[in-house]
């Protein structure tokens, strides 16, 4: 007998759950009580697609706070499970935010597959090559500030668009609304700085 649908769905969420949020699928035992050295959720606050999360864990005598936006698309299920990873942290090293990509190994981009539409409108676009392993794409500094300044700006719709083929050759156009990222960025730079991590 199959696994029914729903129940696959709950499984592949929790799965991507523990893999996008690591340590949290452990933070509590049982009884319900914090397990030490794992991270415990302190904030969080949706914005369409996107969450701002701030988290805590306490190893020894020492806390270590964390403040990021996140956003996870499971677009295949097993047994050719893929999926795609956002992050955005601030960069404290060069000031802004440092947004990150992370795609599944074997992912080759169509050209200009890796842009933002304003309206419809190509108007940004990441040079794919420059990720890392082909799978990890980090943007820093005037990168960062070029999507704030394109994310920012008013308009009916600003969606990422990413184009590509998978590691078993299927091809995918993922779309993600973006609307409200910017929305959750300065949520998540505002709960960054009432916590010292700016």
């Amino acid at each position: 007998m199959g696994v029914s649908v729903p129940k696959l769905q709950f499984v592949i969420l929790a799965l991507v759950g523990a893999l996008a949020f690591p340590g949290q699928a452990l933070a509590q035992d049982r009884a319900g009580n914090d397990t030490p050295g794992e991270w415990k959720v302190t904030h969080f606050e949706p914005y369409g697609l996107w969450e701002t999360i701030c988290d805590e864990r306490k190893t020894g005598e020492n806390l270590e706070q964390r403040c990021y936006v996140r956003y996870v698309e499971v677009f295949s299920p097993r047994p050719n499970f893929g999926a795609a990873f956002a992050f955005v942290q601030p960069d404290t090293d060069n000031g802004g935010v440092k947004h990150e990509y992370s795609f599944e190994q074997g992912t080759t981009f169509s050209p200009d597959g890796f842009r933002i539409e304003v309206d419809g409108k190509p108007t940004w676009s990441f040079d794919t090559g420059a990720c890392i392993g082909g799978t990890r794409c980090v943007l820093l500094g005037p990168q960062a500030a070029d999507v704030a300044a394109v994310i920012g700006q008013p308009a009916e719709s600003i969606t990422f668009a990413l184009d590509f083929t998978d590691k078993i050759g299927r091809a995918w156009n993922l779309r993600w609304e973006s609307g409200k990222l910017a929305d959750a960025i300065a949520d998540m730079l505002e709960q960054a700085k009432s916590r010292d991590l700016l």
